[in-house]
């Protein structure tokens, strides 16, 4: 009778168990459905602060998908055998105001709902945007230019729809891998050196110095539907030193650049600023030396030799989806550099946003 009574017990306890893994155990679903499916994207989000920040995908880009197995990790790297490439068919038209791109088979070799691999519960999927259409692991340190800059912007989604919706539209919704530095500065300028240190267009750029450039992403934690995953840079590489090959000065690109413009300083004397903004695309990590070192501004001056103005920050921080937005001052009688405003945000626009997955209509 006890033999019975642990007989029992073990049966029980082996049922709790499985329904508490159910979610990893790979199931086959008839399918009658044998269509390629395709994609139909769109992108939102929009903030005034945010400057030329906004991609844009035209005939040719790709996206790059994978349907993983209890958590896998996916292979999104150059001729993967494991992840479907989706290409955009045509430009952004009018035509279709909430979803404007088309996202086709790449060399029609996209997947089919009779041939994805669900867990019991649904299925997954997992998916990339590499601008450029090329796999990196680490971004650009050159971003000075408009096209490094944007192809540092790498995105990635992660998505699970219930099987019991297998007929409904998939939506994706893309997030930004990494985090984003936004410094707007305002520079003293005039036309002759007895009025002032520095001459028009002086700042000749803004970099990040020895920053980490290369990324991971955990794949094995269970998180929400839709959110992304933890991107950021390896852990045991934040304690490298700061002349280490791995860390890298980020030249940032400069985005905007006005015509100098005279203002009235708070001392009643008129002074011609002229105002830049630079930007530059890192994985989320701390900062080097506590931030003391964080940003550099190289200067010319009237006398033709170039400076270097270090900016340090001590409470702010680099996170992944979001932007380190700065707006800085170099003060005309002090010449030293005055934080306006400093703030970490959610970086919304440019987000490839709301993208659907359909059954391709058969053609005759």
């Amino acid at each position: 009778m006890m033999n019975n009574k642990i007989q029992y017990i073990l049966i029980a306890l082996c049922s709790v168990l499985g329904a508490c893994s159910s979610e990893e155990v790979p199931v086959t679903i008839p399918q009658q459905d044998t269509e390629t499916m395709t994609f139909s994207v769109a992108m939102n989000g929009d903030n005034s602060d945010e400057v030329n920040v906004v991609p844009y995908f035209k005939k040719g880009d790709q996206i790059r998908l994978y349907n993983p197995v209890s958590y896998s990790t996916p292979d999104f790297t150059d001729n993967s055998p494991t992840a479907y490439i989706y290409e955009c068919d045509f430009e952004r038209t009018a035509l279709d105001e909430e979803y404007p791109y088309k996202f086709i088979p790449f060399n029609n070799k996209g997947f089919k709902w009779k041939n994805l691999n669900p867990t019991s519960i649904y299925y997954m999927f997992e998916a990339a945007y590499f601008p450029g259409n090329k796999y990196f692991n680490e971004v650009p340190f050159d971003q000075s230019t408009k096209e490094n800059f944007k192809n540092a912007d790498l995105l990635f989604t992660h998505h699970r729809q219930l099987i019991s919706e297998q007929d409904k539209t998939v939506k994706l919704k893309f997030h930004h891998a990494f985090a984003m530095v936004q410094v707007k500065v305002k520079l003293p300028v005039s036309e002759f050196p007895d009025q002032g240190m520095f001459p028009e267009n002086a700042l000749k750029g803004v970099y990040m110095r020895a920053m980490l450039r290369n990324y991971e992403v955990d794949y094995s934690g269970v998180i929400d539907n839709d959110a992304l995953r933890t991107v950021r840079v390896p852990k045991n590489d934040e304690a490298l030193p700061v002349n280490d090959p791995k860390r890298k000065n980020i030249q940032m690109y400069c985005s905007s650049r006005t015509a100098p413009t005279p203002e009235t300083d708070n001392t009643g004397k008129e002074v011609i600023y002229q105002e830049y903004i630079f930007q530059g695309i890192v994985p989320e990590q701390n900062f080097l030396n506590e931030g003391n070192d964080f940003l550099y501004f190289q200067v010319k001056r009237h006398d033709a030799e170039e400076v270097l103005y270090k900016f340090k920050t001590e409470t702010l921080t680099l996170k992944s989806s979001h932007i380190l937005n700065l707006t800085l001052s170099i003060d005309s009688n002090t010449l030293e550099i005055i934080v306006l405003t400093a703030e970490v945000k959610p970086w919304n626009t440019a987000t490839v946003d709301d993208m659907e997955i359909g059954p391709v209509t058969p053609t005759n």
